[in-house]
């Protein structure tokens, strides 16, 4: 993966889902440079816990509350790479124009989606941020040198531990 360096910051989402509880834990690790991704120095990490519903509820509230922090702190990039392993986030833009011809009603049901407010919420941050959205496999016992894969496999084990210590 061959991906630009100037003043790109690298963002990693993941989501974690207890139905059982009905709760979930979503975080990020933002790195702030190509250097600093490669090298595994963490400029920001953060977890925060959802009650919510659904697993994709939660991997969404990830990539928000990860894209929400890059505005409030006002950081300075020409470029964002998101890694995510949730296709729904990753394929959503490519839906876009057909979800708001439909005004977010499923074709099939004839009933509101039930992520509306998640989409709508992304859309907003996609148009101020422009990330480029990457699909990374999850849950891969990947023992690599690949910093995209080891960065990935840092959060999602890190969300996975949260997770567990809150169902307790």
């Amino acid at each position: 993966m061959a991906l630009s360096s100037v003043n790109t910051i690298y963002l990693y989402t993941d989501g974690s889902y207890s139905r059982s509880h009905q709760i979930g834990v979503a975080g990020f690790l933002l790195y702030k440079s190509s250097e600093d991704n490669e090298l595994g120095t963490v400029f920001k990490s953060s977890l925060q816990k959802f009650n919510e519903n659904s697993n994709i509820r939660v991997e969404f509230k990830a990539a928000i509350m990860a894209l929400e922090f890059i505005i409030s702190e006002k950081l300075n990039f020409s470029e964002i790479q998101l890694f995510t392993d949730c296709k729904a986030i990753t394929d959503l833009l490519q839906r876009r124009k057909r979800l708001e011809s439909r005004n977010y009603i499923s074709q099939n049901k004839n009933k509101p989606l039930t992520h509306t407010d998640l989409y709508k919420k992304l859309f907003t941050l996609t148009d101020h941020l422009s990330p480029q959205m990457n699909w990374i496999k999850g849950h891969s016992s990947d023992k690599s040198k690949n910093p995209y894969r080891s960065n990935f496999n840092l959060l999602d084990r890190t969300v996975r531990k949260e997770l567990r210590a809150q169902c307790q």
